[in-house]
């Protein structure tokens, strides 16, 4: 097909989404996105999508286990069939398991339109395999999409081996990915509070697209970052409970935290923090602007990502697109994308005796940091919105 007819029916047309549709509408031009909730977009994509948001999106939501995502239903608008019958796309991208992808996959023969079924990635908290009723409908949508993508191995095995998707069918590479172009190129517009504990140098790193400057690590007291919401599921209680280990093991004011992000553990962690001393090491950064995020990236050493689960983790690529080194929990889909003992190190999700290893080692061997810095410059030429859309087309013309 030249230049088919494409939709994209997505629950929430997320600021991440739009970055690779950016791209992607280069190369399909006939492409429109349906949504029930639309994030306002980044600066420079306004009006640059063609996007129709259809009702609007009721979640129902229950309290999740400690440390997972919590088991929800999301209630879609029915008037999505006659939006796609009216529009007749010939291929419909249908974003997770939602109502409206099962109403696409039910309508398949009245529409006569082939689906591509994108599944974020895979955790325990969002595969219900508890749930027989939930896998049924899976299934039931698997068995009418033509072809699936996902972000990870974890998911690409979840399609295969639980929603018995034939495997020739299914294709796995990072697409959801930062917005590279905005990131890098973002100027530094704000102040970082004191942090003592840096001894900095400004040097120049070329990831071979894009050239930046960044405060390079020069001393043994690195710069160790944390950035997500403060909830169980994000697991920096156990990065916390690290840094305590650290410190009885002498290590205290050899290194220093940032800790990006608001939610409802934080008064819980702060406390935390004041009955075990690390106040002098943990900066609270609190809740930073999308455009400010770079001059953090920029002042860090090393990202940590200690979640219980999490399908994905932007986070993860944004460090490696900053040439960071990375400790990441094998909890996060993005855990792949670390070459143990290369730009990082993975460790298994509530360790904190490991992952106090991970840190006083890197603390001790200030070199790795620089050689792990290198290592994740050389990665992140390979995970921009251009590889993404180069998957996606790829997939596309598959269906012939």
């Amino acid at each position: 097909m030249n230049n088919p007819r494409i939709a994209w029916v997505m629950p929430i047309a997320c600021v991440y989404w739009q970055v690779i549709l950016r791209e992607f509408v280069k190369a399909y031009p006939q492409t429109k996105i349906f949504t029930s909730k639309k994030h306002e977009s980044p600066k420079g994509l306004e009006n640059t999508l063609d996007i129709e948001v259809v009702g609007k999106l009721k979640v129902i939501q229950f309290k999740p286990r400690y440390g997972q995502y919590s088991s929800k239903f999301a209630y879609m608008s029915l008037a999505i069939v006659n939006r796609l019958l009216k529009y007749q796309p010939q291929i419909i991208f249908a974003d997770t398991f939602s109502l409206w992808t099962l109403l696409v996959s039910l309508t398949k023969p009245l529409g006569k339109w082939k689906i591509i079924l994108a599944y974020e990635g895979s955790s325990p908290g969002v595969d219900y395999c508890y749930s027989p009723l939930r896998l049924l409908v899976r299934r039931i949508i698997i068995n009418m999409a033509d072809a699936y993508i996902t972000n990870s191995q974890v998911g690409k095995n979840y399609l295969i081996k639980i929603l018995y998707a034939p495997a020739n069918r299914v294709f796995a590479y990072p697409y959801l990915v930062p917005d590279s172009q905005f990131l890098l190129k973002h100027p530094e517009a704000i102040s970082l509070p004191p942090l003592t504990t840096l001894y900095r140098q400004k040097i120049e790193i070329d990831t071979g697209r894009y050239k930046f400057s960044e405060n390079n690590l020069l001393g043994k007291k690195p710069v160790f970052l944390f950035v997500g919401r403060l909830i169980p599921r994000k697991g920096i209680k156990f990065l916390l409970e690290a840094c305590t280990i650290l410190n009885q093991k002498g290590y205290n004011n050899r290194y220093s935290l940032m800790i990006i992000g608001e939610g409802q553990q934080r008064a819980e962690l702060e406390q935390f923090c004041q009955n075990n001393q690390l106040n002098d090491y943990a900066n609270w950064i609190g809740q930073v602007n999308y455009q400010n995020i770079s001059t953090y990236f920029r002042q860090a050493d090393v990202l940590v990502l200690p979640c219980i689960e999490d399908t994905w983790g932007m986070v993860v690529l944004e460090a490696i697109l900053f040439g960071k080194a990375v400790l990441c929990s094998t909890g996060a889909g993005a855990s792949e994308i670390i070459a143990q003992e290369k730009n990082g190190y993975v460790f298994e999700p509530q360790n904190a005796q490991k992952l106090a290893q991970l840190m006083a080692n890197l603390i001790d061997n200030p070199h790795l940091i620089t050689t792990m810095k290198k290592k994740s410059a050389l990665i992140a030429p390979k995970i921009t919105p251009e590889t993404a859309t180069n998957f996606l087309i790829k997939t596309v013309k598959l269906l012939g």
